[in-house]
């Protein structure tokens, strides 16, 4: 009796400390959950390249640290260019608004609808005041937080130089230990990679792509600070149906209203022949009929992403989502199996 209480005891033991070093293992890693699904995103997007460069190098170590050395060089080099043009031209953006004078727009178009007590120009700089002191607020608390965003980009680039050399190994164990029958394994493997594929791909490549189109609009038809627009389309992009239409299409029709008539209908024109059918157009090239993802799920996705994660969660967030769903689809194909076993046992009794 007194062996069996000790073993009952020893179970319970486990079971509380294991579940104890869970909760803790999942605090400590919590602060990088942003670097390791950033590491194994970009691990991902550049096992190709890896794989290419491993053919004539032959050493896996040699490898994963020249492959790290150029994803830097890749990311850094854009990023201090980017940070550094979106400063510039969001102050001298903020600047022009500042100095801007809606009492035309008011004369012209809100007067007789509104009547002559709308102040639009007050109210427009009252909020524009909130908003510059909110980000200035943002900026203070952005500068204190780089030394943990450098801390975490360090953890990333570790993490990833291991993903190159044994994600091989490491992806053998998760298929062979995975608690699922064979077909199912294959199954989710095949899936998550049309999941992975149409994410990474047809979302992120399609939006980068239009972005960039669209910046290059905003470039041709005289738009004040068109790089700062153009990382916000590329987010925007993400998203179904509107996308980067919510930048480009206000911008057309406030030059059109300011008197920029050339330039707001040119700018509508481009945007509408040729930057929003980008997305139709290069998503059914990219994807091809491999499975696209729910517009609903990308939705959802992108802005939880976002609030999570930050900039990585556009990716994180719309990914995570899809492969629920796969999961759910495995779950229910795995019930119905079920089903018609048991209803075959039923039936041969009979």
């Amino acid at each position: 009796m007194e062996n069996l209480d000790l073993k009952k005891h020893s179970k319970y033991f486990f079971l509380g400390s294991f579940i104890g070093l869970i909760i803790l293992s999942v605090v400590l890693v919590k602060p990088f959950i942003s670097a390791l699904l950033g590491s194994m995103i970009l691990a991902y997007i550049f096992y190709p390249v890896y794989q290419y460069i491993l053919k004539y190098v032959r050493n896996k170590n040699v490898a994963s640290i020249f492959m790290s050395i150029l994803i830097i060089i890749l990311i850094v080099g854009p990023m201090l260019f980017l940070v550094n043009t979106l400063f510039t031209q969001s102050a001298e953006f903020f600047t022009h608004l500042s100095t801007l004078d809606l009492r035309e727009i008011e004369e012209k178009y809100l007067v007789d609808l509104f009547g002559d007590d709308l102040r639009l120009s007050s109210y427009f700089k009252d909020y524009l005041n909130k908003f510059l002191i909110g980000i200035l607020q943002n900026t203070d608390n952005f500068i204190f937080t780089i030394p943990q965003k450098l801390i975490s980009f360090g953890v990333m680039l570790f993490i990833m130089f291991y993903l190159f050399k044994d994600g091989d190994r490491l992806v053998d164990l998760l298929k062979r230990e995975l608690p699922l029958k064979a077909k199912y394994k294959q199954q989710l493997e095949k899936r998550f990679s049309e999941t992975v594929y149409a994410t990474m791909y047809g979302l992120i490549v399609t939006a980068v792509i239009q972005g960039i189109v669209a910046t290059i609009g905003l470039y041709i038809f005289d738009v004040q600070s068109p790089i700062l627009f153009g990382m916000l389309m590329i987010i925007l992009a993400m998203l179904p149906y509107l996308g980067a239409a919510i930048v480009w299409l206000p911008i057309s029709v406030v030059k059109f209203v300011t008197g920029d008539v050339f330039n707001g209908v040119g700018l509508f024109l481009y945007g509408l022949l040729i930057v929003s059918t980008i997305d139709n157009v290069l998503k059914s090239y990219i994807i091809g009929s491999r499975g696209g993802i729910h517009p609903v799920l990308v939705l959802l996705g992108v802005l939880g992403g976002l609030q999570m994660f930050g900039l990585i969660g556009v990716i994180i967030g719309p990914l995570t989502l899809a492969l629920f769903v796969v999961f759910i689809e495995l779950y229910i194909s795995e019930q119905n199996h079920d089903l018609i076993v048991l209803k075959k046992k039923n039936g041969s009794k009979r």
